[in-house]
């Protein structure tokens, strides 16, 4: 079963067609696949909705045309007049996108981003620069000559309309802000990483596929080593071509208490410390005295020793 296209517009003044050109609705809708319009119309565009019925005409029209079907259903604000207001759009868009969702759940997503007013324009590309779900917003450049506007007749825009010859040109692109996104991202594993929260930016990183293999093997090379479990952290930084990032032990544990005392994490800085003691005693021991405890095997005591030496002291 084929995958269900889906395009998400509010109409704005440019749709359906303006000056022998698409608006972005349409236009989109010629060069997608779309199978269903959201059509989301504020009050000035309801009313001409209602006068001539000019949106769903033109979809049928252009359907006919494109010998394929295009079903359409409308959102109608009638009582929507402040139409600049971006914070009310980012709140009902994205309550009818999540029913789109739930309705159509292996539906594809389109935005028409190209439509409706600067905030309608703008909470759309805030929802899919920030998504919960795949979307796929579209931009489309405007028709030509905006400022000299014909009289409206569906029939005689369809008819003159040149983006129904063979040679028209595709005035769809794919929005880049899927950029926004990944730049938001990139700035918040940053600041994880300067603060040394490395299992935090790792987690986040895990998400952004545009960081690159070698920067997630560094990260997770980083996160073993403020674990201190550094054969771990060296076999990935070996894989990384970056073998001298580690040091012997006392330098490491040196440099794990400055991070405890940078990010004030008093309790894990005294209990860092225990390891780092034991190191510099065997090193003393070996350096000073000439004993090498590591040298020496531990025997550990078998039950039968055990049994014998509670015997000799009576117990």
């Amino acid at each position: 079963m084929n995958r269900m296209n889906i395009l998400f517009s509010p109409i704005g003044k440019t749709d359906p067609i303006e000056n022998d050109l698409d608006g972005a609705m349409l236009h989109i809708c010629r060069h997608y696949p779309i199978d269903h319009v959201v059509m989301y119309m504020s009050m000035d565009i309801l009313a001409k909705h209602h006068e001539d019925n000019r949106y769903a005409d033109s979809l049928e029209r252009l359907a006919k045309h494109l010998g394929r079907k295009i079903t359409y259903e409308v959102i109608e604000r009638p009582e929507l007049e402040n139409v600049q207001v971006f914070d009310g759009f980012i709140a009902d868009f994205s309550v009818l996108l999540a029913d789109i969702h739930a309705r159509y759940s292996n539906a594809a997503v389109y935005l028409n981003v190209s439509s409706g007013t600067p905030a309608m324009k703008s909470a759309l590309q805030v929802l899919a620069a920030y998504r919960e779900f795949d979307y796929k917003p579209i931009q489309v450049a405007g028709p030509r000559n905006r400022e000299n506007r014909k009289p409206f007749d569906i029939k005689t825009a369809f008819d003159d309309d040149l983006d129904n010859l063979p040679e028209s040109t595709n005035r769809c692109s794919i929005s880049t802000n899927l950029d926004l996104s990944a730049e938001t991202k990139k700035k918040m594993i940053s600041a994880l990483i300067d603060n040394y929260d490395y299992s935090g930016a790792l987690l986040l990183a895990k998400d952004t596929s545009r960081l690159g293999v070698e920067f997630l093997t560094l990260l997770k090379g980083a996160d073993y080593r403020y674990k201190f479990e550094l054969e771990r952290a060296r076999e990935l930084f070996d894989e990384a071509g970056l073998s001298d990032m580690l040091y012997e032990d006392v330098p490491e544990n040196l440099l794990i208490l400055w991070v405890k005392n940078e990010r004030d994490e008093i309790a894990d800085f005294l209990r860092a410390i225990t390891p780092l003691m034991d190191v510099l005693y065997h090193s003393a021991l070996k350096n000073c005295c000439g004993f090498d405890i590591d040298s020496f095997k531990v025997c550990e005591p078998t039950l039968n020793d055990i049994f014998v030496e509670y015997t000799e002291a009576g117990i």
